[in-house]
């Protein structure tokens, strides 16, 4: 049984008193670790949402996660690490676009063409 180590298996024989009665327990605990999992995502996902939605009240706005609010600055590693993601984003963004509609981009941005030693950054 590749899916059940024989340690496990022995503990939930001696637990049960025999193996396909053992074999059932560890199915069901599978089936409820599985629904566990689930709601424990619904929870994680409402709770962060909440946070946000908290956050942007208090710093009166979106943005407060990119640029520091108020008073309240981040640390350099914290807006290293903003920055970056930023950058990455922008990046995961600019290659979902066809080659067609990223010169149509082109042609927004440089009216008089594009110089070909400007590299596609950000």
């Amino acid at each position: 049984m590749a899916f059940l180590s024989h340690e496990r298996l022995k503990t939930l024989i001696e637990q049960t008193g025999a193996e396909s009665r053992a074999i059932d327990l560890h199915r069901k605990i599978l089936v409820l670790w599985c629904e566990l999992a689930m709601l424990i995502a619904v929870v994680e996902v409402g709770l962060g949402n909440t946070v946000v939605e908290n956050l942007t009240q208090r710093f009166q706005g979106g943005g407060w996660l990119q640029r520091s609010p108020g008073n309240f600055r981040w640390r350099t590693q914290e807006d290293d690490s903003i920055n970056k993601a930023i950058k990455q984003a922008r990046r995961a963004a600019y290659a979902k676009p066809s080659q067609a509609q990223k010169a149509d981009l082109d042609t927004k941005v440089f009216p008089s063409g594009r110089n070909p030693r400007t590299p596609h950054r950000e």
